[in-house]
């Protein structure tokens, strides 16, 4: 129940995915990322109006990123959390 309505609760998970992205932000300079992305959540669709209720979605992202003359390579671990809910509409009779 979401929003005094019966959903139908859906959930999805990406899976392991991975990325490489490089960038030349300048002639001859190349910053390469390599990386991973795990994301998942739950979608509440009301099963009277097939509204979206609510929905959410957790993700994981890892990367390492070399620089052109940076000994080391930089490291990076984001989780990001995301909620968005259908707000009802006020009911101002007192129901």
């Amino acid at each position: 129940m979401v929003n005094r309505q019966k959903c139908a609760l859906l959930h999805y998970d990406s899976g392991i995915s991975s990325f490489k992205m490089i960038l030349t932000p300048i002639p001859n300079f190349e910053v390469i990322t390599v990386g991973g992305s795990h994301y998942l959540g739950d979608i509440y669709k009301s099963l009277d109006s097939g509204w979206v209720q609510k929905a959410t979605l957790t993700e994981f992202v890892i990367s390492e990123t070399a620089v052109p003359m940076q000994p080391q390579k930089f490291n990076s671990v984001i989780e990001r959390q995301i909620e968005v809910n259908n707000i009802p509409k006020p009911n101002f009779s007192g129901e």
